[in-house]
């Protein structure tokens, strides 16, 4: 599901445009704007890339690259 995320420390490397938008800490007239930019996108691409963005940090998937140096998708 695409998101809607604070631009905080640690979920900035997380979530960008092909996943969700992210907008500033406090500031609620920017969640109307995010919420009409991903109404505007390709819903079905932006969950596909959630699930990209996902393997990036999926624990599993990173500890096979570092110990094993496999890289699955």
């Amino acid at each position: 599901m695409p998101v809607i995320a604070t631009k905080l420390s640690g979920i900035e490397e997380m979530v960008d445009e092909t996943c969700g938008k992210l907008i500033p800490p406090q500031n609620s007239e920017t969640i109307i704007d995010a919420v009409k930019w991903i109404a505007k996108q390709d819903y079905k691409k932006l969950s596909e890339g959630v699930l990209k963005r996902f393997q990036l940090f999926n624990t599993e998937k990173v500890m096979d690259i570092i110990i094993y140096g496999i890289y699955s998708n």
